[in-house]
């Protein structure tokens, strides 16, 4: 399992456009409800809706320089 699997943890705020991500990457999402999702950034009011409340952007695995 790569080490880098995702990013730093980051807070969302649909009332913060500054902690907003951005569009068209996939994130792992943590629900107040405890339990995390992949998903994409499309709009602030779903992501609300579902109760993110923090991200962390997937990142690709780390490369084996063979």
């Amino acid at each position: 399992m790569p080490s880098n699997a995702a990013g730093e943890w980051r807070k969302f705020d649909a009332d913060d456009q500054k902690t907003w991500p951005e569009t068209h990457i996939r994130y792992l999402v943590w629900f107040v409800s405890g339990y995390a999702i992949t998903s994409y950034f499309f709009d602030a009011n779903i992501w609300r809706a579902t109760g993110v409340i923090a991200y962390a952007e997937i990142l690709p695995p780390e490369s084996r320089g063979k």
